[in-house]
């Protein structure tokens, strides 16, 4: 090296140095450790909010706290006791006492301590009220400032609360700024959200009584309505003509749930409810009329369906002729946006659990285009042969269909798929091997069915195929995809061989002769390997 360079050389290294150097300097300065008394008043007050304000979050249907809240609660009071900056800096914190959790042993000198404190910042109120005179009070207390409530999650044990606080306001009690009701307490009377006017309410949440549904009229703001029951059951449930009069005001409505509806068959003249920003429905009662009130709403079909049928379906005192024509007539209308899309592709997932999956996309979309969505949960077995009829499945050139280990559904779900005359490409999972064969069984002198099938994918459920439960898994292989091979042959001998078959790599378990019989079923056969 030259005496030119190494001195280059050297230069470079020391400026890297020095470069080093400061960079340490930098962030040992950043990392250094700041004594709280030094941080500025609006840290301090941003910390302050941090550990003592509890997040509010939904929970079911009613509106909670942390699990620490006491504590929580706690610390806003102490900070006001560690010293004079403390205290200054918290009590100037308006939004650091903007929450007030109710209790049995809340009393009225905090509650009004609390309020004063909060300034004009909008306020949240959780808990539960107690009926006794001093709860009522404190209650009371917090309700003098409604214009300024936000969050109302608080809990009116019986009448009295709710009674006594409308009656200091008149009966009616303005709270402009109100979005968010929740009331967890069942109560055969008037709760208070009969006394409210809340034009940007948004969220309600409560056991409500027939009164406070009809107050719900007109709250076109709202984008959350959940009732998980009427107060009084079935015999309190609105008849379902009224229930629809008043979502036909709420036309924000993204989210709906339902329960204790009863049995009300007609719904007389009246015209569907359109929701167009529906997303979730969740009905629990007499099936017959969650399916009568889906009939009735006209909804996007990207929407979930949840349907959670009363004990006396689920014991059996009600059998599946009481559907019949609610589900067709929601069947039909599901049905009817699926041809005029043009259907093309259709998914269908079954569980245990008698949970119903679709989703259909149209001709030449993409992947992530679905057309429709739907979820149906707590359906009978039947359901599925009637997609058959209301579908047009004859001009589906796709179709996936994944069992997840039901056994009532063999019958409905071998017509669904022999209905499908257009297919060219047939995935199914989980279907038990005597549903899978039924599939492709050939009768003397039958037409095979699905003529234009080019690709079918099985991943069945071996042990539901043949013979006892005890019967070795190895076994059961054998004879499935043996019989399945000789189904297959025969399309072969009849001009309508499969261009690719594609199977579970459990196959590498079965013997060489089996596995070379299915490579004969196919001009292309595949071994995909399942996800764990």
């Amino acid at each position: 090296m030259s005496v030119a360079s190494e001195s280059e050389y050297l230069e470079k290294l020391h400026a890297y140095k020095q470069c080093q150097l400061a960079v340490f300097a930098a962030a040992s300065e950043l990392n250094a450790c700041t004594r709280i008394g030094s941080l500025p008043n609006e840290v301090l007050s941003e910390i302050f909010l941090y550990f003592s304000v509890p997040p509010l979050f939904f929970k079911r249907q009613s509106l909670y706290t942390s699990n620490r809240t006491a504590k929580r609660l706690d610390l806003r009071i102490l900070v006001t006791h560690v010293c004079r900056r403390w205290r200054a800096v918290a009590l100037r914190c308006g939004q650091l006492w903007s929450h007030i959790d109710f209790s049995p042993s809340t009393k009225s000198p905090y509650v009004r301590a609390v309020v004063e404190r909060s300034g004009k910042c909008l306020l949240a109120l959780s808990g539960t009220a107690m009926p006794d005179r001093e709860a009522a009070k404190a209650f009371a207390i917090a309700m003098q400032e409604a214009a300024r409530v936000q969050h109302l999650a608080v809990a009116i044990d019986g009448p009295t609360t709710a009674r006594y606080v409308a009656g200091t306001h008149g009966w009616r009690i303005a709270m402009p700024r109100l979005e968010t009701y929740v009331n967890g307490q069942e109560s055969k009377n008037d709760q208070l959200l009969g006394f409210v006017d809340a034009p940007r309410l948004r969220t309600v949440s409560c056991n409500a009584t027939v009164g406070e549904w009809a107050g719900l009229r007109d709250k076109t703001n709202l984008v959350d309505l959940r009732i998980p029951t009427f107060s009084g059951g079935y015999a309190a449930c609105p008849a379902l003509p009224k229930i629809l009069d008043v979502l036909r005001t709420l036309p924000q409505l993204e989210r709906l749930m339902l329960g204790s509806l009863r049995r009300q068959f007609s719904t007389g003249d009246t015209p569907p409810v359109a929701l167009p920003n529906l997303r979730s429905v969740e009905l629990e009662g007499e099936l017959t009329d969650t399916m009568a009130l889906l009939a009735q709403l006209d909804f996007p079909l990207t929407a979930t369906i949840s349907l959670q049928p009363d004990e006396r379906y689920r014991s059996g005192e009600q059998n599946d002729d009481w559907l019949a024509a609610p589900t067709d007539a929601f069947l039909r209308r599901l049905g009817a946006t699926a041809r005029a899309c043009a259907l093309d592709r259709l998914e269908l997932t079954l569980h245990m659990s008698n949970e119903m999956y679709l989703r259909g996309w149209a001709a030449g979309a993409a992947p992530d285009a679905v057309q429709f969505s739907v979820l149906v949960k707590m359906v009978p077995a039947y359901v599925y042969a009637r997609l058959r009829d209301h579908f047009g499945v004859g001009t589906l050139r796709r179709l996936h269909v994944n069992n997840l280990h039901r056994r009532d559904t063999g019958v409905p779900l071998v017509a669904l798929v022999r209905a499908c005359a257009a297919l060219e490409e047939l995935v199914l999972e989980q279907l038990a091997g005597d549903t899978l064969l039924a599939i492709f069984a050939l009768g003397p002198g039958s037409v095979a069915p699905l003529l234009r099938l080019k690709m079918l994918s099985v991943k069945p459920y071996i042990l539901g195929h043949k013979g006892p439960c005890q019967l070795d898994r190895r076994c059961a292989k054998c004879l499935l995809f043996g019989d399945l091979a000789c189904a297959l042959q025969q399309r072969i001998a009849r001009g309508r061989a499969l261009l690719r078959l594609e199977l579970s790599d459990d196959i590498r378990n079965v013997p060489a002769e089996c596995l070379e019989y299915l490579r004969g079923a196919a001009r292309e056969l595949v071994l995909v390997e399942e996800c764990s």
